[in-house]
């Protein structure tokens, strides 16, 4: 499964700026791939007081989402702002040419930005297949709560974080990231965005991959790049049997 992450800087608060400016990159994109990965709230950057900025998450930006899948073939997943009859929520949304594949509503929410003050956090998550893959998605400072991401529950292959992660606490992003992709024995996808977002926090990017020994098979580093991985389930599958550690979870 080939795999490209989008490692860009966000106009604050300008939907169609944001997908105007990831269009153009995706337009570098010279090779197929499989899965589109964006960042954390990649229409506005993290924004969480202003109310006029949620969408129905089957609007909008799904429209969006759902108009790039069809034009790259692939599935599309990032995070963004959504309101239905239960409330406001940072949904994850990962998107086909057929639709919603899969969709995940923030649990743990940064406090400590004010994102609890607007956001009504999930309480479900669920894998889903592309490739063959079972993928979960996590947003951000879910990867603060190792629990919230332990293996079997559920199952998964690919374990991928959508992020607003700032630039001050880089060193814990990628240790954090490391750390999951060996305690579930699978890989790890972290996309976070880069530059300076509309009340000053600065942002390094530093979107990463890891496999499942914990080993970094790309970094974008503070770039503004995308970048495409191959992921390979028969290995993974290999290094499961070989090393079964994941049995003994009680």
């Amino acid at each position: 499964m080939k795999v490209c992450l989008v490692q860009t800087a966000i106009y604050w608060e300008q939907k169609e700026a944001n997908y105007a400016s990831i269009e153009e990159k995706l337009a570098e994109l010279d090779e197929n791939v499989d899965w589109i990965i964006l960042p954390e709230m990649f229409t506005t950057g993290f924004s969480v007081r202003n109310s006029a900025l949620p969408e129905h998450p089957e609007t909008t930006t799904y429209r969006w989402m759902q108009q790039q899948a069809k034009r790259f073939d692939a599935v599309v997943s990032g995070s963004f702002i959504t309101k239905d009859a239960d409330g406001t929520k940072n949904s994850l949304l990962s998107v086909s040419s057929k639709g919603i594949e899969n969709k995940y509503d923030k649990k743990n929410l940064f406090s400590f930005g004010g994102e609890d003050e607007l956001i009504v956090p999930g309480d479900t998550k669920s894998s889903f297949l592309i490739k063959g893959f079972k993928c979960l998605g996590l947003i951000c400072y879910d990867l603060r709560f190792p629990e919230w991401a332990r293996f079997g529950n559920p199952e998964y292959d690919c374990l991928f974080f959508v992020a607003n992660w700032p630039e001050t606490r880089k060193e814990h992003w990628v240790a954090l990231l490391k750390a999951r992709a060996i305690e579930n024995q699978c890989y790890v996808v972290g996309v976070n965005r880069i530059g300076v977002d509309g009340v000053g926090l600065s942002y390094s990017g530093n979107s990463v991959v890891f496999d499942y020994e914990g080993k970094e098979i790309v970094s974008l580093g503070s770039e503004d790049a995308i970048g495409v991985v191959e992921l390979d389930l028969e290995k993974l599958n290999e290094f499961r049997s070989s090393v079964p550690f994941l049995k003994d979870i009680k």
